[in-house]
């Protein structure tokens, strides 16, 4: 399934695609969770520091994210994350108990 949202981030408004495969709303509805939060992650190595995505069950309790109402299905996506195209794709990976949301398109480096 995809939609295309228009969120206001800092006065501006930004468009995004979300591209949600319907096994994530399966598994989201056999773990009984209708919420999914999508925010910022540091990583700090010895060497290097990069940003990844983290992905939560529940709904913020504090921060700047945007309210995504998707199909009975509530997406908070933090503020001032870039994404690639404009577009975020959420899937299911990992088999059997290991399985888990995955999303892809974060933008890491500016063009």
């Amino acid at each position: 399934m995809k939609r295309i949202f228009r969120v206001t981030d800092g006065g501006m408004d930004v468009s995004f695609k979300i591209n949600l495969d319907q096994d994530v709303k399966n598994w989201l509805e056999k773990k009984r969770k209708d919420v999914l939060t999508i925010s910022r992650m540091d990583i700090t190595g010895c060497c290097v520091a990069h940003e990844d995505i983290d992905v939560n069950y529940r709904a913020p309790k504090f921060g700047n994210y945007e309210k995504i109402d998707y199909d009975g299905l509530e997406i908070y996506v933090q503020k001032n994350l870039n994404f690639k195209d404009n577009r975020v794709d959420i899937s299911l990976t990992g088999f059997g108990p290991f399985k888990h949301i995955f999303v892809d398109g974060l933008r890491r480096f500016s063009s």
